[in-house]
């Protein structure tokens, strides 16, 4: 990357980075968005617990976490990837489960390196296809997606978070 950072693959000791990163993310990227309520419900502590729990024991077959690090090796980012998680779309088909960022590192190329990664990491994977989700309002990360060549499909559809169902639409793109 142009500013000194790399991706590579997440190890255990990133779980709390990723953990933090990923509460921030949305707080940031989501406020107006998603319900208040919603967004104060989301913990550090607990997501940083997931994160070790997933970390912690082998990635599920063509599934893989990426890290995009500083000079220092700090936690700038995740992304995840794998196949469809609902399994449907065949085994082509992979899927960007997640892509955050630190509030500090938005907005200034590390987001387009990540899901570049995480694209030549699907398709290093064999998916010929992939798709993501995304909230409809979350203008920003639609953006960065279409510029990198995934485009809507046309499917919308909700995601129940607890109490609060919120609208999601589909993004797909060739590998």
């Amino acid at each position: 990357m142009s500013d000194g950072s790399v991706v590579r693959d997440a190890v255990l000791a990133d779980a709390e980075a990723i953990g933090r990163i990923h509460v921030r993310c949305w707080r940031h990227a989501y406020a107006g968005l998603v319900p208040d309520a919603l967004l104060a419900s989301r913990d550090e502590d607990v997501r940083v617990g997931q994160w070790r729990a997933r970390l912690a024991v082998d990635q599920p077959d063509r599934t893989s976490t990426l890290v995009v690090v500083d000079g220092s090796d700090v936690v700038r980012g995740f992304a995840q990837v794998g196949p469809t998680q609902d399994g449907t779309g065949g085994p082509d088909l992979g899927e960007l489960y997640a892509i955050y960022l630190s509030p500090a590192a938005i907005g200034i190329g590390v987001g387009r390196e990540l899901l570049a990664a995480a694209t030549d990491r699907l398709r290093a994977a064999g998916f010929t296809a992939a798709r993501l989700d995304v909230l409809p309002g979350n203008d920003r990360a639609r953006r960065v997606y279409e510029a990198a060549g995934w485009h809507a499909s046309g499917d919308a559809f909700d995601v129940a978070h607890g109490e609060h169902v919120l609208p999601h639409q589909r993004y797909v793109r060739e590998l």
